[in-house]
């Protein structure tokens, strides 16, 4: 009894009106109890905000939409197709408002392409605002009697499309010419006019001719067809009227022979029909035939002609080749003149031994009367190579150059190695042998250690040599005692120029002679008398190399010659003092980076 009257009150909640429900629920006691449900408005509407349907929803409940299938107008740029709303239909617990929402698709427009005579020669589909592209063949339109024509563009530019467009080949014009071809007695083209429509054609060649026989001489009358008002292409050939021959004409060669014989009306023209006169080269001469030696025109009589010819000098080649037979030119030169070689100058690159040098060619080419070959001559010299001549701990000590196979010599002074109290060096040679140099070579002098315990002090040779390396004197002094010029006058220096006298100053190494610890040489050093002190750049063997005139306080640079031994790759790394304020004459020598003897 219970269960029904449960179904009589659901079906009541049911069909219950207005915007309030009922729920059906059961208390603990198992007694039923109705509660009211809330409903809520869902509208639906297009994407312009226009209504389409309406409907109630429960609180919680999923709406659905029973109006008809929404839509939206296509534009100029897109169709639309129905996709979603814009709000989720589940779960629905407020008066809610859908709108549609829809699918865009780009619409397409043909570009149509078509010929002058509007037929289609190819079409293309855009999107909205692209660009069309033509991709079918030139366009072309036949040409008539009196045009041509040739593409020229569409009769619009190829603008974004907005719509269906049609786009039409527009032409130029050019007025057609016509040929007019003149052909002689065998058929052999004489000349082609090029001629415009209507108008006339204009023979500018040779005069036809026809060969004559013994009796009938041919003369040019005219053509056979009309050359005005010329429409079409044609030919024409030449007609002649007859005439009785009564003068022979020979043609000869320029050594008399006989070429050709023509038979001649009164005062008619002859015409030659034989080969092209020849006449051979000599060895000085080539022959060119440049006429006849009368007119041909009005023969009155019986006549020999006689044929000409253009002498010129004969051209002979001389072909250029280096010493491999490689090609380096080739001249054109007249008989008798010099061949000018106009290559890049011939080289030939050096071997093991020797380096080459072009001194010119194996043949006279002053006096050129054939053709000929002629070989580029090379003067060899043997290599030389740079030999540099190290200390024991790589400093630099001289430098020279030294031919293929040559011994190399030494010409500095003997290489020293400084020893103590218990020990002293002797140099006892080099670390190569000198002879066969055949490469860039670095020789390193070797010593013997001599152990001695302290005994007998070495005696020292201090030399004193004028500016220009003239000996003055020489002192011999103990290890560590001081050296003495002992010369009977101080050293002098002859005037140079009208500019200058010279004054004695000192010695350039008298810090040196104080206590001698080497054999050394020491340079007499001059002030002028006006006041200007010198800058002595020496070499390593103290060579003179320059010097630099400058006031007292003044920078001095070395201006001399660029020895090898001063380059940054031989480890030159500048001169022996500081030449930025020179207050006194000084003598500087070049030093180099030390390295460590391996």
């Amino acid at each position: 009894m219970k269960k029904a009257i449960l179904i009589a009150i659901c079906a009541v909640s049911i069909v219950s009106a207005g915007s309030i429900g009922l729920f059906a629920t059961l208390d603990a006691g198992g007694a039923i109890e109705l509660t009211p449900k809330e409903s809520f408005d869902c509208e639906f509407r297009n994407y312009d905000d226009s209504f389409l349907w309406t409907t109630k929803v429960y609180f919680g409940e999923d709406a659905q939409y029973g109006g008809g299938e929404p839509t939206r107008k296509e534009d100029q740029r897109y169709t639309y197709a129905f996709s979603a709303w814009d709000l989720p239909l589940t779960g629905i617990k407020a008066n809610t408002v859908f709108h549609a929402q829809y699918f865009e698709t780009a619409k397409f427009y043909k570009a149509i392409f078509q010929n002058y005579d509007h037929r289609n020669l190819f079409v293309d589909s855009v999107p909205y605002g692209g660009i069309p592209t033509y991709e079918g063949e030139t366009p072309k339109r036949p040409q008539d009697d009196q045009y041509s024509y040739v593409f020229k563009d569409w009769d619009k530019p190829l603008d974004p499309l907005v719509e269906d467009t049609v786009f039409t080949a527009t032409f130029d014009t050019a007025e057609r010419e016509y040929n007019v071809t003149f052909y002689d007695t065998e058929d052999k083209v004489l000349y082609v006019d090029q001629v415009p429509y209507d108008g006339s054609a204009s023979y500018v060649g040779v005069t036809p001719v026809k060969r004559s026989s013994v009796d009938i001489d041919y003369v040019f009358r005219g053509w056979d067809k009309k050359l005005d008002h010329v429409k079409e292409d044609f030919s024409t050939h030449p007609e002649f009227d007859e005439k009785k021959a009564e003068f022979e004409v020979r043609f000869v060669n320029y050594d008399e022979t006989l070429l050709y014989t023509d038979h001649v009306s009164y005062g008619g023209t002859a015409d030659y029909f034989g080969a092209m006169p020849i006449r051979p080269n000599d060895q000085q001469y080539h022959y060119e035939f440049s006429g006849w030696n009368l007119a041909l025109n009005n023969i009155t009589s019986n006549t020999t002609i006689t044929a000409r010819f253009y002498k010129k000098l004969r051209h002979f080649t001389v072909t250029f080749k280096n010493y491999d037979g490689t090609l380096l030119d080739s001249a054109d030169v007249e008989y008798g003149h010099r061949a000018v070689y106009a290559g890049s100058q011939p080289s030939r690159e050096q071997d093991e031994k020797y380096t080459y040098t072009f001194t010119g060619w194996d043949r006279d080419i002053t006096n050129v009367t054939n053709d000929f070959e002629t070989y580029a001559v090379y003067q060899q010299t043997l290599r030389k190579f740079n030999v540099v001549f190290n200390n024991f701990d790589g400093s630099f000590l001289y430098r020279e150059e030294v031919e293929y196979g040559k011994t190399a010599t030494y010409f500095g002074d003997t290489p020293v190695r400084t020893g103590d109290t218990l020990r002293s060096y002797r140099f006892k040679g080099w670390d190569k042998d000198l002879k066969n140099v055949t490469a860039d070579t670095i020789f390193t002098a070797e010593f013997e250690e001599i152990t001695d315990g302290g005994g007998k002090a070495k005696l020292l040779y201090v030399l004193f040599d004028n500016y220009d390396s003239t000996k003055l004197d020489a002192d011999i002094v103990e290890k560590g005692e001081q050296a003495f010029y002992r010369g009977l006058a101080l050293p002098k220096r002859e005037r140079g120029n009208a500019t200058y006298d010279f004054v004695f100053q000192n010695w350039d190494r008298e810090e040196d002679m104080k206590s001698v610890q080497d054999d050394f040489v020491t340079f007499a050093q001059y002030t002028t008398s006006s006041g200007l002190v010198i800058v002595t750049y020496r070499g390593p063997s103290g060579e003179l190399l320059y010097e630099d005139f400058v006031l007292p306080g003044s920078s001095s640079a070395y201006e001399g010659p660029a020895e090898d031994y001063l380059l940054r790759e031989n480890r030159f790394i500048g001169w022996s003092q500081d030449l930025s304020s020179v207050k006194t004459s000084i003598t500087v020598y070049p030093t180099w980076e030390k390295t460590t003897n391996a």
